[in-house]
């Protein structure tokens, strides 16, 4: 029988997520909830009254327990559905050979079969301790005639599992209440189980221990029961509490102990992670200062970088002037050509090829007269005057004590000009064009 059961379970759990095509009233999220409910003593025990009832379950969702509250609407209609369904038909139609006698378990041992994503306490076995002979509709709602093994009616006398409590697989309307509820109605009975705590008191136990139940209430008026902790519990456990694990019904001072455990945990976890946040900071500290400090340097390097390449631009331009003002002195060179000219041997940023250039101007023949015959004497007083400065400039770069020996670069061209003006001004003086 408990072959058969498992067989059932594992094909309703296959068939809600079945990718067929299914009814569109059909088509729905499945859940199970378990309704511990109220019994009455005449054979037959009252599964679930018609009306409304609220159940609270935690779930896991996304990796992280939620509590999520149910609305289960149960009218004549559900009533109709589950006892269709228990004889094979309606939406279950296809599932031949299934148990139709449900087994009776203490407790709900199986709610994880049907909804892995609960969260419970314990991990009991899925030992039945009787089964539902038979489902009937009355003006009460759904009752269900149980059948107990020996070892269920020991649990009734000896652990005082008197009252039932109905395994409903469950479909949502679609409805989620203002507050959060969310509405289901139950569509089939997956199990029943035995409680000493049902959600709904005011009612008969079972007949065999109406004498036991009288006890019990006398009992709860001088020792209160141990409160229902699974709650807690089985949120403890979703965080990592482990030492719950296999308390099938703990108590005030193993969860209050759980708890305790799991604050002194945090509270060392949050205490690791503000050191690690001090010596975080500190390096992020430490590593900006590195940072603007390199990057300063950069920029500093940057701008040496730009002087020195405008400095080094400005040198060739005088060398390129100096080389074209000493070839038209020469009369190798028209006056009207210098800029031409300069521009030319500036664009040569090759050494090589400037030397190249300036050799090339010094074999040019002598085009231009420098001085006398009928060119008029203020002409030739402008040639003579830039050929005589250009060969004084040399002069005094090979024979003047401030300047001999030294590389007649731009920079000395330029210090000959500034500390001998009169050259500076007679090379400023261009001769006139032939």
């Amino acid at each position: 029988m408990l072959f058969a059961e498992e067989i059932r379970m594992k094909t309703i759990i296959a068939l809600a997520n079945d990718t067929a095509p299914l009814a569109a009233d059909q088509v729905a999220d499945f859940i199970a909830l378990e309704n511990e409910l109220a019994l009455d003593n005449d054979g037959w025990a009252l599964l679930v009254p018609f009306g409304e009832h609220r159940k609270k379950r935690l779930a896991m969702v996304g990796g992280k327990p939620v509590e999520e509250t149910y609305v289960q609407i149960f009218a004549d209609a559900d009533a109709d559905v589950c006892l269709a369904n228990e004889k094979g038909s309606g939406l279950f139609a296809r599932l031949k050979h299934a148990l139709v006698k449900r087994p009776i378990y203490n407790g709900h041992p199986d709610i994880k079969l049907y909804a892995p994503e609960t969260v419970t306490v314990g991990g009991e076995k899925l030992i039945p301790i009787g089964l539902n002979d038979g489902l009937r509709k009355t003006a009460r709602g759904l009752e269900f005639k149980p059948l107990l093994v020996p070892d269920g009616e020991q649990a009734v006398v000896r652990d005082g599992c008197k009252y039932p409590s109905a395994l409903f697989l469950l479909k949502k309307t679609g409805t989620v209440r203002a507050n959060g509820d969310i509405e289901v109605r139950p569509f089939k009975v997956a199990s029943i189980g035995l409680t000493p705590f049902p959600n709904i008191s005011g009612v008969d136990a079972l007949a065999n221990a109406r004498e036991a139940a009288a006890k019990q209430t006398a009992d709860k008026k001088t020792q209160p029961p141990n409160p229902n902790m699974k709650l807690i519990a089985g949120w403890l456990i979703a965080n990592g509490v482990t030492a719950l694990a296999n308390q099938a019904d703990p108590t005030e001072n193993m969860v209050l102990d759980a708890i305790q455990k799991l604050f002194t945990d945090k509270t060392t976890s949050v205490t690791a992670l503000g050191n690690d946040k001090h010596t975080l900071t500190a390096t992020v500290t430490t590593l900006t200062a590195d940072r603007d400090k390199e990057k300063q340097r950069a920029d500093n390097a940057t701008t040496a970088l730009a002087n020195e390449q405008t400095a080094a631009k400005a040198m060739h331009k005088s060398r390129c002037e100096f080389a074209v003002d000493l070839h038209i002195g020469q009369g190798k060179l028209a006056v009207a050509d210098r800029d031409a000219e300069v521009g030319r041997l500036v664009a040569l940023a090759n050494e090589a090829d400037f030397a190249k250039a300036v050799t090339a101007l010094g074999a040019l023949p002598v085009k231009f007269k420098t001085g006398g015959g009928d060119a008029g004497d203020k002409k030739k007083s402008g040639a003579d005057a830039t050929r005589s400065a250009s060969e004084q400039v040399l002069a005094l770069a090979n024979e003047d004590a401030r300047y001999k020996g030294k590389p007649f670069t731009p920079e000395l061209y330029a210090k000959i000009l500034e500390e001998n003006p009169t050259l500076k001004e007679q090379l400023n003086q261009a001769p006139a064009a032939k």
